[in-house]
């Protein structure tokens, strides 16, 4: 069941990314570049990852799709047959290529929704900047192109967190974030056969209990110009 003002939330983003790429084109820029330098966020349940994604978000000006943006995108076909003409994509065997360069060759790809997904973050991933949270970006994405973060903290934070954040009673939060992070473990899991906690899969890894958000938000923003080989604009 989608959240109130979810459909609004796409709308918004998709009409930023159309206004982006009409100002991009009117300009005389350098040639656009297959996969443009993004930020995929993987996060432990209730470390302040989605916080994060929206401090980065005011830092660099770029748009963030989390997990709920994302799964609505991928399951209305209306939204998704849009992202696909604003990528200038319209060959399914393009995204049936994607697939097989993850892995999928020779079995099933699993779910069409998945299929879905896969498409939809490898075309806003051709289209414009973004920061991507949940929902396996890092392992959809060239990893040349963008930096992989995982966020993490202590249990008793991230309950803390997760019962401020989400109106969960305290005592509840515990199960709340195990189930959560068994969702998102479970999802990785099957689709790209990793284990999510390696650390050998990020090049940041985040500890929320010792590095502030400010700290946090620097330490990736040089990180992503470190090795994308560009500058990130600040906005204002």
């Amino acid at each position: 069941m989608w959240k109130p003002g979810l459909e609004k939330a796409v709308e918004r983003q998709m009409r930023n990314w159309e206004l982006s790429r009409s100002q991009r084109s009117a300009e005389a820029a350098e040639e656009t570049p297959q996969v443009f330098p993004f930020i995929a966020i993987s996060r432990q349940g209730g470390s302040g990852g989605l916080t994060l994604s929206r401090e980065l978000g005011e830092q660099t000006g770029w748009q963030i799709y989390d997990r709920e943006i994302l799964d609505y995108m991928a399951e209305h076909d209306a939204v998704q047959k849009k992202i696909y003409e604003l990528a200038d994509e319209h060959s399914e065997g393009y995204f049936e290529s994607i697939l097989k360069s993850l892995g999928f060759e020779g079995r099933p790809p699993g779910s069409d929704y998945f299929r879905k997904l896969v498409g939809s973050i490898n075309a806003i991933a051709h289209t414009n900047h973004a920061i991507f949270v949940g929902r396996g970006a890092s392992f959809m994405l060239p990893a040349e192109h963008g930096l992989r973060v995982r966020v993490i903290a202590p249990e008793k934070m991230r309950f803390e967190h997760y019962a401020r954040y989400s109106g969960c009673p305290l005592e509840e939060s515990p199960d709340a974030v195990r189930r959560l992070d068994a969702d998102r473990n479970g999802f990785l899991r099957d689709h790209f056969r990793v284990d999510p906690a390696s650390p050998e899969h990020y090049d940041v890894v985040i500890n929320a209990e010792n590095i502030s958000m400010d700290a946090a938000v620097a330490m990736i923003v040089a990180g992503l110009e470190r090795k994308t080989n560009i500058r990130v604009r600040r906005p204002g």
